[in-house]
């Protein structure tokens, strides 16, 4: 890591540097653990055959194409268990979530 703050660097580091270089490194840190996650998700979903959502309907035409589709009872099932993978079982945590994530 010292070759990462530059040789020229007096150690310790002054107080403010050292904090900027930890907050830095946390980012990048917390960037790949979401990624990581991101990624076993995706893995996950196509090990048990969960489909990923659609994107937002923005026509009548597509609307109506995504409700005939659901009259399919498996994939309705597979589109519940999407949804319930991303918000969880409870309803208020359930909506909150897909809308943070699809809105």
């Amino acid at each position: 890591m010292r070759e990462d703050l530059g040789a020229d660097l007096p150690y310790p580091l002054p107080t403010a540097r050292y904090q900027k270089k930890v907050m830095h490194l946390l980012v990048k840190l917390n960037q790949a653990v979401e990624d990581l996650q991101a990624f076993n998700r995706r893995q996950e979903s196509a090990a048990l055959g969960i489909m990923e959502l659609p994107p937002q309907a923005t026509t009548i035409e597509e609307v109506r194409s995504l409700e005939d589709s659901l009259q399919s009872e498996e994939y309705r099932q597979k589109r519940m268990q999407s949804l319930t993978r991303i918000g969880g079982s409870n309803t208020k945590d359930n909506g909150k979530r897909i809308m943070e994530k699809y809105v």
